[in-house]
C-alpha cells in the first residue's frame, strides 16, 4: 500500500472517530463543529486528487454545413460536423477513442501525443468530419457515436447522437391529378426519384389549412372529361413536413394513389392540401412529394370577369363618360368595372348589350389579357398542338403566341376555348403576363 493511500485511509479513520463520539455523547461541541466542515474539506480534496472514476464521455452537439449535393457518380449529400464531446466522468489520458456512425466513417481522435485525452469536466470540439446521407431521400437522422476502446465508459447513455437531415428537391417528383372519377374521387400521379422507393411504405397526408405565399403557387389544370378542373402546386418544406398540422389518410393504389374530400369536387369551397411520402423501414429515411393544393372552381359571370380583371392589374377605375351598355345599370356594383374596361378598348363596343350574367369563356378571356399587355400575336410557327385550336379558328394566333412564350404547357391536350373562365385560370394569366410586362 503506497504511504498517500495509508494516509487517506487514516484520515477517513480519523474523521469517523470524530463523528461517533459526537453521536455517542449527544452532546454539541463548538469547537468540533467549527472544525469539521474544514476537515471534511480537505478530505474532499484529497480524494479530488485521486479519484479513478472511470471516465464518462458524451456527445452533446452536432451541427452540420453541407459541403455537397448528390451527383450521377456518388448519390449522397456531404456534410461537414462539428462534434461537441463532453467528459463527465474521471480524466481520460492517452486513451483510444473512435468517432462513427451509421454510413460514416471511423474516426480516430487524437490530442495527445499517444491518443485521446480529456480531464473531467472539460469538452472537445471535433471539427470537419465528413459525414454523408443517402440522396434517394428527403430526410432523415445522421447518427454519431463515440466509443473508447479497451476502457470502460461509465455511463453509455449518452454516447451517441441524432441530428436531423431534411434536403430537397423533392424525391417524389411530378405529382399531379392524373383524373377525377365519377363519385369526386381524385386519381394522384407521380414519379419515383428512383426506383428502388418502391420497396419503401407509401402514405398519403392531406390537411386542410396551410400558410403559403400565393406567388409560391404554380397554376395547372386537368381536362376531365371535357369539364377543366384548376388545382396548384406548392413546394414543399421541412416545417410543413414537420409540423404535424398533414394527417395520414387511407388510401388506395390499385390505379394510383386515391384521395376523395367530397361528391362533388367543382363546387367544393374548402381548400384542401395533399403530399405524399415514402418511408424505409429500416432506416427510417423519408422521401416527400410537393404539395398539391385544391381549391375552389369559381366560374365567372362576365361582371365577375370585369371585377377581378381590373383587381388583378391594380386598375385605377376609369368611370369616365356614358356607360355604353345598356344592361348594365349604372347603381350596378359591377358598373365602375365594366367602364373601367370599356375604356380601355378590352370589349367590343359593336353591341349594346355586355351580358353581366353570361359566363365568361376561356378564349374570351385569353384574347381580353393579350390585348391589355399587348403580346405579340406574329409568331405563326405551328408551336401549339391543341386538338380544338385549329389554324382557321380566331384564337389560333393567341394560343401561338401563349405557347411561343413558355406558358402553354399545363393545358394538356385541349384548351377548351369555349368552357367558362374560372378566378383561378384568370388570375394565372395576369399574373404571368404581369411579371414581364
Amino acid at each position: 500500500m503506497s504511504k498517500k493511500k495509508a494516509l487517506i485511509y487514516s484520515f477517513v479513520g480519523l474523521i469517523s472517530l470524530f463523528a461517533v463520539n459526537i453521536f455517542d455523547s449527544g452532546k454539541s461541541d463548538l469547537r468540533i463543529s467549527r472544525t469539521s466542515p474544514l476537515s471534511l474539506s480537505v478530505f474532499q480534496s484529497i480524494v479530488d486528487e485521486n479519484d479513478s472514476s472511470p471516465a464518462d464521455l458524451s456527445i452533446e452537439k452536432v451541427t452540420l454545413r453541407k459541403t455537397g449535393s448528390p451527383t450521377g457518380k456518388f448519390n449522397y449529400y456531404k456534410y461537414s460536423a462539428n462534434v461537441v464531446i463532453k467528459n463527465y466522468g474521471g480524466d481520460l489520458t492517452d486513451a483510444n477513442v473512435v468517432l462513427s456512425g451509421s454510413d460514416q466513417k471511423y474516426y480516430f481522435l487524437k490530442n495527445s501525443e499517444n491518443g485521446f485525452s480529456l480531464g473531467k469536466g472539460k469538452s472537445y470540439i471535433v471539427e470537419n468530419y465528413d459525414v454523408i446521407f443517402d440522396g434517394n431521400y428527403n430526410g432523415g437522422e445522421v447518427k454519431f457515436e463515440i466509443n473508447i476502446k479497451g476502457q470502460n465508459d461509465y455511463y453509455k447513455g449518452n454516447n451517441s447522437y441524432t441530428a436531423n437531415v431534411f434536403e430537397f428537391p423533392a424525391k417524389i417528383e411530378n405529382i399531379s391529378i392524373k383524373g377525377i372519377e365519377d363519385d369526386g374521387t381524385f386519381i394522384i400521379d407521380y414519379k419515383l426519384g428512383n426506383p428502388l422507393l418502391a420497396a419503401d411504405n407509401m402514405e398519403i397526408f392531406t390537411g386542410d389549412v396551410l400558410e403559403v405565399n400565393e406567388n409560391t403557387e404554380r397554376y395547372s389544370e386537368i381536362d376531365n372529361k371535357e369539364k377543366i378542373y384548376s388545382y396548384y402546386k406548392i413546394k414543399n418544406s421541412p416545417e410543413i413536413v414537420q409540423n404535424g398540422r398533414f394527417q395520414l389518410q387511407k388510401f388506395s393504389d390499385t390505379y394510383g394513389y386515391k384521395i376523395k374530400f367530397t361528391d362533388d369536387p367543382w363546387t367544393d369551397k374548402t381548400d384542401h392540401y395533399v403530399y405524399l411520402k415514402t418511408t424505409n423501414s429500416k432506416n427510417g429515411n423519408f422521401a416527400v412529394s410537393n404539395i398539391l393544393k385544391f381549391t375552389y372552381q369559381k366560374e365567372l359571370e362576365r361582371s365577375d370577369f370585369a371585377q377581378l380583371f381590373v383587381d388583378f392589374n391594380n386598375l385605377k377605375i376609369i368611370n369616365d363618360g356614358v356607360i355604353y351598355y345598356e344592361d348594365v345599370p349604372p347603381e350596378s356594383w359591377f358598373a365602375p368595372y365594366v367602364q373601367t374596361i370599356y375604356n380601355l378598348g378590352l370589349v367590343a363596343n359593336y353591341n349594346t348589350k355586355y351580358s353581366p350574367e353570361r359566363k365568361m369563356t376561356r378564349g374570351e378571356a385569353l384574347r381580353v389579357v393579350f390585348d391589355y399587355f399587348d403580346v405579340d400575336l406574329t409568331y405563326g410557327r405551328g408551336l401549339s398542338d391543341f386538338g380544338d385550336v385549329g389554324k382557321k379558328h380566331y384564337l389560333y394566333p393567341y394560343i401561338e403566341a401563349l405557347y411561343a412564350n413558355g406558358k402553354g404547357a399545363i393545358f394538356g391536350e385541349n384548351f377548351n376555348p369555349d368552357s367558362p373562365a374560372t378566378k383561378n385560370y384568370l388570375k394565372y394569366l395576369i399574373y404571368e403576363y404581369k411579371e414581364n410586362s
